[in-house]
């Protein structure tokens, strides 16, 4: 017997990590739709997703299938639920989610979401590109990474727990992701999400500002309508003022 050309392997995945914690019903899934937007031009939109029950102290399960519908429409792909009591396992099979045990590659990123908490308004969203891979850092020390070389289109960098440093130009299509601050020492073109563990207080300062999206805790800016101000291919620094909902752009003196 020849061998087959397709084999079924078992094996883990990276993906987005959606935390819930206890509300309203239709209060958290407002929270969550203002998280990832709509449409099909979320800041996640083509992202894998799980929803993750580990905070989730209710009696009655979140509305799943309600949530399966509205990450649809924003083009993101909510594939399972983990970390919940087994008496939610047929709400759960009914939303057309899998209940899996984990749903990310052993010391691999897993950013969070969106979560269940003080209504946010985020900024307006628009169409995005989504990169197709996970580059390793040219170089990490202490708490910051650093990249030497250019960002090419199609390259995603993952700064997990540090700052990451990018010496030169992030090009369209590409994707810097740190959870601490990003600097970028050339043109941002491409998308800088800053404090992907939900660190508000973290920041994006680029020498020439030109992107496609810019994140900040998960709330975020994209420019198909144009940029503000005279901030393009300007120094600049980006920040959620207040560490509330509003990212700001403000320009950046170095000379």
């Amino acid at each position: 017997m020849s061998r087959s050309s397709v084999e079924f392997k078992f094996s883990k995945i990276n993906c987005l990590s959606v935390a819930l914690s206890p509300c309203d019903p239709v209060e958290l899934l407002n929270q969550f739709i203002k998280r990832i937007g709509s449409q099909g031009v979320g800041a996640y939109s083509g992202e894998l997703a799980v929803i993750d029950g580990s905070a989730w102290t209710s009696e009655t399960p979140p509305p799943f299938k309600e949530l399966v519908q509205a990450a649809h429409k924003a083009g993101l792909l909510l594939a399972g639920a983990k970390h919940f009591p087994a008496r939610f396992a047929d709400a759960i099979e009914r939303s057309g989610l899998l209940l899996v045990e984990d749903a990310s590659v052993a010391g691999q990123p897993e950013p969070v979401a969106a979560a269940a908490e003080a209504p946010k308004k985020p900024v307006q969203p628009a169409a995005t590109e989504v990169a197709d891979k996970v580059e390793p850092a040219a170089s990490q020390s202490g708490e910051t990474m650093v990249i030497d070389s250019p960002v090419r289109s199609g390259q995603r960098i993952y700064a997990k727990g540090c700052d990451a440093v990018i010496m030169g130009p992030v090009n369209a299509g590409a994707e810097i992701i740190a959870d601490g601050n990003i600097h970028v020492y050339g043109p941002l073109r491409g998308r800088a999400l800053a404090g992907a563990n939900g660190n508000p207080k973290a920041r994006i300062i680029t020498t020439s500002f030109a992107p496609e999206l810019v994140a900040i805790a998960g709330y975020y800016l994209t420019f198909e309508d144009g940029f503000p101000g005279n901030c393009e291919n300007t120094a600049v620094k980006i920040f959620l003022e207040d560490e509330a909902s509003h990212l700001k752009i403000e320009p950046l003196n170095i000379r």
